[in-house]
């Protein structure tokens, strides 16, 4: 999971300096206020992160018997609710929003692939992660050979595909509903050392402060603001 936001993060950071030049697009406040409501979206997403890293580190901090080594109930909510914020995501990047189109088309073009594709690699990790399961993968190197690869050819079974990667990913999640046994910990203690979700988590908030930024610089509260009865809003 933490490969495929590093991906959407990376495009927003390639697509803020652009930003300045919706203020001569005709649709400047519905732009920033769609720019606004992913500010606040992917915001969720980067407490979230960093809520289910504190779980996994501490599952590895305490020994076995330690009461506070076991995950309990939360552990496996919040996976569940980072799987609802991150469909809020994709609805407001590829459905619901023109702006990085109009931003950035290449960035753009990469996260279709990702998130946008019938039966992408975002609904496997949602169909998992809506279980209470952590995805640890795809890998970096996964995710670049998705992108590398393109759009699919029209011919492919999707649906086959898709059953593929979930067989696969699920095998090397993480599941968040009970102490974990000791070949858990020691999977999670590989996680964090190798993929090192903490310091990703980092390189996030710090893209989030940018876009903060960039809005701050660029647009008025009344750009931002949605107009009382704005559907929209139903995306938060």
């Amino acid at each position: 999971m933490i490969e495929l936001l590093r991906v959407v993060f990376a495009a927003l950071a390639e697509a803020l300096p652009n930003v300045p030049r919706l203020r001569r697009e005709k649709r400047r406040r519905e732009l920033a206020a769609d720019l606004f409501l992913l500010y606040v979206a992917l915001n969720r997403v980067v407490l979230l992160a960093e809520e289910i890293v504190d779980d996994l580190e501490a599952r590895v901090r305490y020994p076995p018997g330690d009461p506070r080594a076991r995950f309990g109930p939360a552990a496996s909510h919040r996976v569940r609710r980072q799987a609802e914020q991150l469909a809020r995501v994709r609805t407001l990047l590829l459905e619901h929003s023109a702006v990085f189109q109009i931003l950035h088309a290449e960035a753009y073009n990469r996260m279709v692939l990702l998130l946008g594709v019938k039966m992408s690699a975002l609904d496997v990790l949602l169909f998992i992660m809506r279980t209470g399961t952590l995805p640890t993968e795809p890998s970096g190197g996964e995710v670049r050979r998705i992108l590398d690869a393109g759009l699919p050819d029209p011919g492919v079974d999707f649906d086959e595909v898709a059953h593929r990667m979930e067989l696969a990913w699920r095998h090397s999640g993480i599941a968040l509903g009970s102490a974990p046994d000791a070949d858990t910990r020691e999977r999670i203690a590989a996680y964090l050392e190798e993929s090192r979700p903490r310091e990703r988590v980092a390189g996030m908030r710090r893209v989030l402060a940018d876009f903060r930024a960039v809005l701050e610089e660029n647009f008025s509260v009344g750009d931002v603001l949605l107009d009382v009865g704005d559907r929209r809003i139903n995306l938060l």
